[in-house]
């Protein structure tokens, strides 16, 4: 070959490389129906239309097409078979005992139906290139929604399988856990030990209130007398009522509570107030910001209603005593009402009996359409006032003496 014909091989040689022929196949089923087609790179499972047997197609051989010829012009495959002897068929033996044929696992093989019409024994069916690629879309699809489904089933057991138990959640907790069973138990002792030394202190407490408080309330000292007295009777409830002076505390820490939160105007200034105020309706909301829970201190005998002294007991007891003021404008009068007041309902009082206590304001509003005023009390904050010298730091009289005003 000279050297121009080695060029061009040469060249030929480092040129693109040609896609591979489609390579045929021309099979039979079991039952002798002729199949044609081509080749793909995968096998493919095919059932014949004829008679419905599955037919198996080999892939695409990389080896040259078979239908090519040598340079004699036979066929490779003709020279093959004359070299060969023909040595009869090959007898068939069973395996040797103690070996086991295991079966592999393979694949679930999918056939794929062609939709022609079936023909007579022995006629050729040829299948197009078109059905073939639409017969493997559709087994990839199903594969595919198969592989899902699988794939779906195995996840919902794998979640139930991965959630965590009381255990496993504990375990990875234990830190956290460890902290606050700490800190809880910090509070605990803290809690204990502050419980512990009030219960040491208690004892002192309530000496101190049965003699400084009780001196500080007769001198006068309200705001000190209070502070003493209130931890006197926290001491008394804690310890309990029976411990020496128990009740002369508590009756001297209610009277320092209600003389140390006393309304800052007497009564008939607050009813002179109220009756002049720019607008009635108003002055409920004006009275709850300004008076609502302040104390008063009254000095007052008592009698039946209707104010005859020979009435029965039945009917209820009323103050004789009324909030006056000349005003400006006309005179007007306010009466104090004691009806639900716990106090009253427990003390043996008899018209004309004298009584001295302390009381919180609830309300005072009109009443008899106008015609007059009402003073109303907390239910449950009145309670006597047993230390004249208290009362007569405030600048009451003397209690023994039946000119005592009320405040």
């Amino acid at each position: 070959m000279d050297l121009l014909g080695r060029a061009k091989k040469m060249l030929r040689d480092l040129g693109p490389v040609e896609p591979p022929a489609p390579q045929s196949y021309d099979i039979a089923c079991p039952k002798g129906h002729r199949l044609r087609g081509y080749r793909n790179e995968g096998y493919q499972a095919i059932r014949c239309p004829t008679c419905g047997e599955g037919i198996f197609v080999l892939p695409r051989s990389p080896l040259p097409d078979p239908k090519a010829t040598t340079p004699n012009g036979r066929s490779p495959s003709t020279n093959r078979r004359e070299n060969e002897e023909d040595t009869g068929p090959i007898p068939l033996v069973d395996p040797p005992r103690g070996r086991r044929i295991e079966e592999e696992n393979e694949a679930e093989i999918e056939w794929v139906d062609s939709e022609t019409e079936p023909t007579e024994r022995g006629q050729d069916v040829e299948i197009s290139i078109e059905e073939e690629l639409a017969a493997r879309r559709d087994r990839k699809q199903k594969s595919g929604s198969v592989i899902e489904k699988e794939v779906e089933e195995e996840e919902e057991p794998e979640e139930e399988f991965n959630r965590p138990s009381r255990s496993d959640w504990t375990r990875g907790k234990r830190p956290a856990l460890a902290v606050a069973a700490v800190l809880i138990l910090v509070a605990a002792t803290v809690g204990l030990s502050i419980r512990r030394g009030r219960l040491r202190e208690y004892p002192r407490w309530v000496e101190r209130g049965r003699t400084e408080g009780i001196e500080a309330l007769d001198r006068g000292e309200f705001d000190k007398a209070r502070t003493i007295l209130t931890r006197a009777r926290e001491g008394v409830n804690a310890l309990g009522s029976e411990i020496q002076g128990a009740d002369t505390i508590l009756q001297a820490a209610a009277e320092a509570d209600l003389i140390a939160d006393l309304v800052p105007k007497t009564l008939e200034e607050i009813l002179d107030e109220a009756a002049t105020y720019p607008n009635l309706d108003d002055w409920p909301a004006h009275f709850r910001q300004m008076y609502k829970g302040r104390a008063i201190i009254i000095d007052s005998t008592v009698r039946r209603a209707g104010n005859p002294k020979d009435l029965a007991e039945s009917i209820p007891l009323e103050l004789d005593y009324l909030v006056l003021t000349k005003g400006p404008g006309s005179p007007r009068a306010a009466r104090i009402s004691v009806k639900g007041v716990v106090l009253f309902q427990y003390l043996d009082l008899k018209a004309g009996d004298r009584i001295v206590f302390g009381a919180r304001l609830a309300s005072l509003s009109t009443e008899n359409e106008g015609s007059g005023w009402v003073v109303e009390l907390e239910p449950k904050s009145a309670g006597l006032m047993t230390h004249p010298k208290a009362l007569s730091a405030l600048g009451f009289p003397n209690p023994e003496d039946p000119t005592m005003e009320g405040r």
